[in-house]
Formats: structure tokens, sequence, C-alpha cells
């Protein structure tokens, strides 16, 4: 064995064994920390979920529409994929999907050895892995169920190819960057944000004879990889991405103009690196325009790109610049000779030891008059937030003669949140008899369980709806002590206390006349006049009205105007939010309710569309079945039809839209996904947890009539 092979073998045995290191590294970390998912990573695990259940089910159909999340876009299914094949159903469901970080932590080192090993030698590839590897930043990201870990992988293999390629001077390998952007775009829809060095390589390809058929296939391979996704969710992406695009962090300068909207993600790198490394990173920058070696440029356009496109979204998260990261760590890796490197290994190991595990305060230095974190550490932590006995709790008090019991969640705490929770119960089987609710601006409206946390109520606990929710719960004088009272309570790690509250059983009529009528009031979101209101007998036993007939002339709900209505609501509960107020109250229960009658008009409801969809004006609808529907909507002319049916068997109301048009485009049905084919049960559900009669729909020529 010559020299050279033996160097080359001890770096592949010492890639390997920077595998294995991590792996341990993991393991001993997962087996110790048992801490609950966060926000998001809750929803992805919760997506990952609904996959497998299609995996077992056999719809591998639906494997290519993602499962819609409430206030999430649809993300790339890459990650979902992935850890539904190992997700567990047990209390370790969590530690199992995050050895799918791992593989991915193994292609990223992979990928950074191949680019370092290509522009110099097989020492400077392992450099660069291992210093890729050791970040603070990655071992804390790499452990987190997000998508960003196969992101920040699939970034750097495409790199890798290309850099291979020659800037598709091979075909093999330009194919290979083509399936690797195609992964990279189903692992998360801002992949293409990090490649735009990639993508003037690939226009300059196209100039040239010898290099165009290889970057066409690249392309046409990598939309084959993607496209199937993207045309199965294009609708609700577009709906809702810019929505989530378009979230200012708090702290962060608003404005492309403002100074601090170009430094955050310098100061970002600065607070979540160890400081021997940023300033390793700072030093190769300096050193960049002395060193020699292929693909330099895109090197620093990779970095730089990323940089500026992300200093100018609003929207600032650290997990956006860590794919550039990798390329700083190349550039730092083939700046330095071997000797440093191989000085620098030990300890770089000892430091992601030391973040991993040491339980020591974090040190802060200054620097450019700013005070930053150094020895930081994410040791794992041993917390018991109890979930698995909140739940036990409710499904042990919950009314058994109801489908299910909606609880409404009084915090937004990083480990006791809507998403966390919902994925706590999705593991103990009890998602369908339990459902988790945020806080509306009508406390515990039409819950059965309130749910409270004292103290620090995470993020937004200023925000209005969380603010007044907490201050009626804390106002042992308010409405809300006559209809809930506490169940059961638990002391949580951080000191506070969270409390189980449970609908009481009313003891008296909460108003004491049966008949009331009112000239017209508004409240929220409601409009009414001539309001008549006949309240049945009382029910003493259950603590409910037989029946609530209402009438009126008019009741206009978010802008929808319900004209001449008459329903009957059975076995109702209330409360009013001031004693004797009965134009204000709080519902608690309902069995059903009966529409008698009402009538929406072509009128009411061509202003509803202008008022609820942004953008949109002269609406004109067509009544019939199907419904046509015109409006202008950002400078082109909308057509949508539209078709009614409802099923009273199955009580079953269809919307399915027809042939689309916006302007001279037709839009495939494909690409609005689940919003073309809506199925709207009049059976309870958690939004409205009482079951809707309603004998028919007419559609006339002026009107659409319920009866």
């Amino acid at each position: 064995m010559t020299r050279h092979q033996a160097y080359r073998t001890l770096c592949h045995t010492g890639l390997a064994a920077l595998w294995v290191f991590h792996g341990v590294l993991n393991w001993i970390w997962l087996t110790q920390d048992t801490l609950p998912p966060r926000w998001d990573e809750s929803v992805h695990l919760q997506t990952a979920w609904d996959y497998q259940q299609y995996l077992r089910q056999g719809k591998w159909s639906r494997l290519w529409t993602t499962p819609l999340k409430p206030g999430h876009p649809p993300y790339p299914p890459l990650y979902h994929w992935t850890a539904a094949t190992i997700l567990g159903s047990s209390k370790t469901a969590e530690d199992r999907a995050a050895w799918i970080n791992w593989l991915y932590l193994v292609l990223l080192c992979f990928s950074l050895y191949w680019i370092g090993f290509t522009l110099k030698d097989h020492g400077t590839g392992l450099f660069a892995a291992l210093l890729v590897s050791c970040l603070p930043l990655n071992l804390d990201l790499f452990r987190k169920h997000l998508t960003d870990p196969a992101l920040i992988a699939l970034v750097a293999f495409a790199y890798a190819c290309l850099i291979r390629s020659l800037h598709f001077q091979f075909i093999g390998w330009s194919l290979a960057f083509g399936a690797a952007c195609g992964l990279g775009m189903l692992s998360k829809w801002t992949f293409g944000t990090y490649l735009l060095p990639a993508v003037w390589i690939w226009l300059s390809a196209l100039l040239h004879k010898k290099t165009r058929l290889h970057a066409l296939s690249a392309a046409a391979l990598a939309a084959i990889v993607f496209l199937p996704w993207l045309w199965n969710n294009l609708g609700p992406l577009l709906i809702r991405l810019p929505q989530a695009a378009a979230d200012v962090q708090p702290g962060v300068a608003s404005g492309i103009q403002e100074w601090g909207n170009w430094s955050w993600y310098f100061w970002t790198i600065l607070r979540d690196t160890y400081p021997p490394f940023f300033f390793l990173f700072l030093a190769s920058l300096l050193f960049y325009p002395y060193l020699r070696m292929p693909s330099k440029k895109l090197l620093l356009f990779w970095i730089l790109a990323s940089y500026l496109f992300w200093s100018a979204v609003p929207n600032k998260n650290p997990r956006y610049i860590f794919p550039a990261v990798s390329a700083l760590c190349i550039i730092t890796a083939v700046g330095l000779p071997a000797k440093v490197r191989r000085i620098l290994t030990l300890p770089i190991l000892l430091f992601a030891v030391y973040f991993s595990f040491s339980n020591r305060p974090a040190k802060n230095f200054t620097w450019l008059g700013r005070s930053l974190p150094y020895l930081f550490s994410e040791p794992p932590r041993q917390q018991d937030w109890r979930h698995p006995e909140i739940l036990g709790a409710i499904a042990q008090r919950r009314d058994l003669s109801r489908p299910f019991s909606n609880v409404t969640l009084v915090s937004n705490h990083p480990y006791l949140n809507g998403p966390t929770l919902t994925w706590a119960a999705l593991q103990a089987g009890v998602s369908g008899s339990i459902v988790v609710r945020g806080t509306r601006k009508r406390l515990g409206e039409m819950s059965e369980f309130v749910l409270y946390k004292s103290g620090d109520k995470g993020p937004g606990q200023e925000r209005t709806t969380l603010a007044n929710a907490a201050q009626k719960i804390e106002d042992r004088k308010s409405w809300f002590y006559r209809a809930f009272e506490p169940a059961q309570g638990w002391r949580m790690p951080d000191g506070s206390l969270v409390t189980l509250f449970r609908q009481k059983r009313l003891k008296h009529p909460p108003l004491f006349k049966t008949l009331y009528k009112t000239a017209g009031f508004e409240t929220g979101h409601v409009r009414v006049k001539n309001l008549t209101v006949w309240l049945g007998p009382w029910r003493w036993r259950e603590g409910v009205y037989e029946t609530a007939d209402v009438a009126a002339q008019e009741i206009s709900l978010r802008g929808l105007t319900l004209r001449d209505p008459k329903f009957r609501m059975k076995k109702v509960a209330f409360v009013p939010a001031e004693p004797g107020n009965w134009t204000d109250l709080r519902f608690l229960k309902m069995d059903s309710v009966q529409i008698l009658s009402g009538t929406l008009s072509k009128k009411t409801l061509e202003q509803f569309l202008e008022a609820r969809v942004k953008g949109l004006s002269n609406a004109q609808i067509a009544l019939g079945n199907p419904l046509h529907i015109q409006a202008d909507f950002k400078g082109k002319t909308a057509h949508l039809i539209l078709w009614l049916n409802y099923d009273k068997k199955k009580k079953l109301l269809q919307l399915r839209l027809g042939q689309t048009r916006w302007g001279p485009y037709r839009i495939p049905g494909k690409w609005l996904a689940s919003l073309a084919h809506k199925d709207l049960s009049l059976r309870p559900n958690p939004e409205t947890p009482f079951e809707i009669q309603l004998e028919q729909i007419r559609i006339a020529q002026d009107t659409i009539e319920l009866q």
C-alpha cells in the first residue's frame, strides 16, 4: 500500500468514525432528554404520523398531498416520508424519529468530505465534515424534528454533485445534481434560495453546446422528482406560504433599508457558534482572496447569495442561514494547513461533547459593544410536563355520551401548547375523543374543558385573546366561575401551576324569563336585528334548556347576512357574560340546531366574497346548480363554477369546484388540492360540536333558501 493509499484509507476510516461518534453522542443525549417537542416540531411529527397511516392503509396516492395543519402551509414531504418509516407509537416516538436526522447528518458529512477532497485532498474533506457536524448550531438543530436537517444536507449534496460535474461537463454527475435538486425541493420550499449561484452556472451551461444537453437533463430530472408534489399542493401553497413568509419576529428590524436587517444573521452566527469557530471562519474569509482552488467563486457566492437573500426577507430565523454555513466550513478547511487541522481535531470533538452534556451556565464576552455567550451548552433535560397525566385526567372525566370533548388551552409555552398537546394525544390514542383548541375571543365556548397555565405562557402571552382569557380565569368574580370549576392541577417544571377546569352542571336557569326581544345588538363578528328568543322548559337533572327558539329579521356573521332566520336549539346551556345580560351569552353545550328557515340573497353573497377574499372586487354570482362566480382579482377576471349538493341522509354539504379560470389561464383542479373538494359535515365537529338539522337547500334565481 502506497503512502497516498494509506492516507486515503485513514481519512475514510476517520469519516466513518465521525459518523459513529455522532451516533453515540445522539444516542446518549436522546436517552437522557425527556422534553416534549415544541410547536413546529409537533406539527412535523403529526404530519409524519399522517403519512405513516396512509402507508399502513395502502393509500399511496395520499402521499403526494400534504395534510394541512392549522396555521401552517403544506410542507414538502421528504422529511415526513423518511420519519414515517421509523416513527413509533410509544412515548419514545420522538427519539426514534430523531435518528432520521442522524442519517441526514451522515449525508451532510459525506457531502462536505466529497467537496473538500475534490477541491484539495482527503484530509481537507474530513476536517470540513468534522467542523460542520460539531458546530453548536448544527448539533442542536439535528436533534430537533424539523425539515431543516434534510434541507442542509441536500444543499451540500447538490453543490457536491455540481462541483464533481465540473459545471455540467459530465452527464452522470449532472443527473446526480438534478436528482439532488428535486429531493432538495421536496425537503423544503426554500431550497432554491441557497442554489442561486448554481442557477447562474446552469444558465451559462445552456449557452455551450457541450453542456447544454447535460444541463437540460439535470433540470428535467429535478422536475420529474419534484413536480408531482407541487402539482398536488400548489393552490394551498400559494395561499398560505405568503402569510408565513410575511411574519416578522419580535426584535427584528423591519424594512430592507434598516442596517439591523443586514447584520442580523452576522450576530446570529456569532451567537450560535463558539467564538473559536466564528473567528476561524472570519479569518478564512479574510484570507479567501489568497486561496488557490477550483470553484473558488462558487463557494463565496453560495455564502453571499444566501446571506443577502435571507437578510432581505422580513421573517428572520437562525435556521435560515445554516445551509450557507457549510460553505464557510469548506473554505476554512481548504485554507488551514494540514498540521493546524490535526491540532484542532481533538478540541473540536471536545467542544461537541461539552455542548451536548455540560450543565455549566454560559459565560459572556463583549465584542463590538455586544455581550455574547461563549462555552454555552444544550444538555439533555429531564423534565416531565405530564402530558399523559393531563390527557388521562380529561379522558377519565369527559362526557362519554358525546363523540369528542373540546379542550380550550390557555397557554403557548414551548412545552405546553396546542400542537404539542395534540401530538401527545395522538401518541396516547385519544386524538379522536380529545380535541385541543387554542384560545378564542370567547373563552371556553362550546368546550367541555379549559386547561390553564399560570405564570409564563410563552411567546404571545401579551396577545389580546390570551391575555383576556387569563384575566377572566384569574378573576374569581368573572362569568368563567359560573360556568367552569377546577377539577385537577399539576405543578410544572418551571414552577407554574396547570389547572384543568371542567364545565359545571348548571343548578339554576341562567335567565329568569322565557321570552326575550330586542331591536338589535352587535357583539364581535355577529350583528342581529329584531331578535326574539323563546326559552323552553328547564331540565334540572341535566342543567340545560329543553329548547330555545330563535327568530330574527336578520343575523350577520362575519359579513354573511341570513334574512328571516328561524331555528331551534335543543338541550342548550349557556351563561350570561354579565348577570341578566341575555344579549351577551357564553354557550357551553348544545345537542343540535334545527334550521327552520332562512334566506341568503345573491347580493349578500357577493358582498361577503368581496369582504372575505383580499384583492377581490366586482363579484357577480349567477345562482343555480352549478353556481357561476365571476370577479376581478389582481388585475384579471376570475371565473369559477361551483357545484353544491346536500346529502340529507349523510348530513353532508358537498362543494365541488368545476372549471376555474383566472384571466386567460385555466387552473387545474389538482393545484387546488383539498380546496377543490369540500365536504362539510353537519354532524358534530370541533368547530360546531352539535348536530345541524336541515331539510333541504333550495337555490332560486336570486336567493338560496334553507328549509
